[in-house]
């Protein structure tokens, strides 16, 4: 049940069909890949996908707008939520103009523009996770410590024993 597709530079064909997900066919390759999860899409069905000059897919919903990057599979996705005046998107009423290279988005209450932005571009970065706490069968190895487990905090290994079928992990990975 396909309701749009756009072609990009890189010779994909970019299908969206109403029930939600997003397939690329690869001409070069003559393989199908599906960007679903990579780009934030959750079963709401696909209205609209326009390929702009940086290469990003812009997939419209009935209900927003998302901005995906394929080359790094970072998306951005824009709504009511985020102060966009249209709250509900129309198929088959967006269109880039190739003089400003601005993107418009029709809807229930007018025309939303975008200008594609470099935001997107800049490579995802690696976020440092630190481990708080390691717990066997409920028990803390590093507040308590266990009888089912032992962790060397020199040479950061875990030998579990016997009866040690229960492991939690706790970590923070903050990014600011």
């Amino acid at each position: 049940n396909v309701q749009t597709v756009a072609a990009d530079k890189e010779g994909r064909v970019w299908i969206g069909p109403a029930e939600g997900s997003i397939i690329a066919y690869d001409n070069l390759n003559q393989t199908f890949v599906d960007y679903t999860a990579r780009c934030g899409m959750k079963g709401h069905g696909i209205q609209n996908l326009l390929v702009d000059n940086m290469g990003h897919v812009w997939i419209t919903t009935p209900t927003q707008i998302t901005e995906f990057n394929p080359t790094n599979n970072a998306f951005w996705t824009y709504s009511s939520s985020d102060g966009l005046l249209v709250n509900t998107f129309i198929k088959d009423a967006v269109c880039k103009s190739h003089l400003s290279n601005k993107i418009y988005f029709g809807g229930n209450l007018g025309i939303s523009s975008f200008i594609p932005s470099t935001r997107l571009m800049a490579p995802l970065g690696k976020i440092n996770a630190l481990i708080t706490d390691v717990r066997v069968n409920n028990q803390s190895l590093l507040q308590d410590g266990s009888k089912e487990a032992t962790f060397g905090f020199l040479n950061q290994n875990l030998l579990l024993k016997p009866g040690g079928d229960n492991l939690e992990i706790d970590f923070s990975a903050l990014n600011y």
